[in-house]
């Protein structure tokens, strides 16, 4: 077999080109199977090597590369929770809560502030902080209101940063305000783990942006609830708008709904009493972005029962119950109710005795059946008795007259 030549015609041994030439069509399928291979393993190292490059502070453009190893379990709620430890909010997520005004929407957020400064970690610490950004009210009112519903007031001072939210946090082409750099201390300071904001369209309007405007509600959710992606749990408060058919949602544009990666919820007042009484609420669930609260609502959607006991002047109760332990308290609520009704009554049947069971129908104007089950119990109470000598249409005699 003849030797191939060179270009000058001088032979070229067989084996030339072998081993570590670049030029050989063997080392150029190696070099690329082992630059496929390092790209299968880490197909962006390249765009790693070039951001490396470049000194610069990261920004919120730098590029995340895709975990697929460790991929997370759905999120669970476990911020203010109901009376069977269900939770409402998700850790690190964006909420809301709307409702008409007097609706108890600011009272469910006072319950999640006083669940979080009763928290405690392994050491007996305080585990979670707040920030309460209100633009309605003032310290005044919520310190009393936190102070009614027993929250540790030691703990609220040391663990809850209050803002009356007066001025703009942005100034003429989106400047930071004094205002802005103050927040900045503080959440560098306080590192809260949940942040109120109480008035979102009272917020907006002081900064001068239309509710109705998709872009000014990106701007405000860039403003607050964008700002720490994942390192906040944040609740809005906000009003509803006055749909006439359909679901009730957050007044303004829907921009405000989409923005919420966490849940939503309407607040719906149903029991008003007013101080010295006991109101209640219902919180139905209006949007479930990670879907693990819709299971624990009940057929029509309502997630909680929010419930204000002031009977008491010295200590005000506020609870929140799950659907069916509402339900049995209504029960029991109705139950009581009836005795208290047939109290009434069986002190009107004890002033007609002597007297026949026809007698007694006509004189209280009451049912048979109602009339038996008031007789039995004071019988069996008793306070009264069957006449012995009367077999037919019974007659009831006082035990006290014999």
């Amino acid at each position: 077999m003849a030797a191939d030549k060179g270009n000058d015609g001088t032979p070229v041994p067989a084996d030339a080109g072998t081993g570590a030439s670049a030029t050989t069509p063997s080392a150029k399928k190696q070099r690329r199977s082992r630059a496929q291979l390092d790209h299968r393993r880490d197909p962006w190292r390249s765009l790693y090597d070039a951001y490396d490059a470049v000194d610069r502070e990261p920004t919120a453009w730098r590029f995340e590369p895709l975990d697929v190893e460790n991929i997370q379990p759905p999120p669970q709620a476990t911020i203010c929770r109901r009376d069977d430890q269900q939770g409402l909010l998700f850790p690190g997520m964006a909420h809301s809560f709307f409702g008409d005004a007097d609706s108890m929407k600011t009272w469910l957020a006072m319950f999640a502030v006083r669940e979080a400064m009763a928290s405690e970690d392994v050491h007996g610490r305080p585990d979670q902080s707040v920030m309460y950004l209100d633009c309605e009210r003032n310290r005044e009112t919520f310190v009393r209101r936190m102070a009614s519903i027993g929250t540790d007031l030691e703990a609220l001072r040391a663990n809850c940063a209050y803002f009356r939210v007066v001025v703009p946090l942005l100034g003429p082409n989106n400047k930071p305000t004094d205002g802005y750099r103050d927040l900045d201390i503080a959440l560098d300071y306080f590192n809260p783990s949940i942040l109120v904001i109480d008035g979102v369209t009272e917020f907006m309007a002081i900064h001068g942006w239309d509710v109705n405007d998709p872009t000014d509600v990106a701007r405000y959710h860039a403003l607050l609830l964008r700002r720490w992606p994942g390192a906040r749990t944040t609740v809005e408060i906000d009003h509803t708008a006055k749909n006439s058919f359909g679901p009730r949602t957050q007044f303004g544009s829907q921009h405000k709904r989409a923005g919420i990666d966490g849940a939503s919820y309407e607040v719906e007042k149903k029991m008003d009493a007013g101080q010295g009484g006991v109101s209640a609420s219902r919180v139905l669930l209006r949007k479930d972005n990670e879907g693990g609260i819709r299971e624990h609502c009940d057929v029509t959607g309502v997630a909680a029962w929010l419930r204000l006991d002031s009977t008491d002047d010295g200590a005000w109760r506020l609870d929140l119950l799950a659907p069916d332990a509402w339900a049995v308290a209504g029960l029991q609520a109705k139950a009581e109710a009836k005795d208290a009704k047939d109290d009434e009554v069986a002190d009107r049947l004890i002033a007609l005795l002597p007297a026949w069971n026809k007698q007694l129908m006509s004189g209280l104007k009451i049912g048979a059946v109602r009339l038996e089950r008031i007789l039995d119990r004071l019988e069996a109470d008793g306070r009264i008795e069957r006449d012995p000598a009367v077999t037919k249409n019974p007659r009831w005699n006082l035990v006290e007259s014999r």
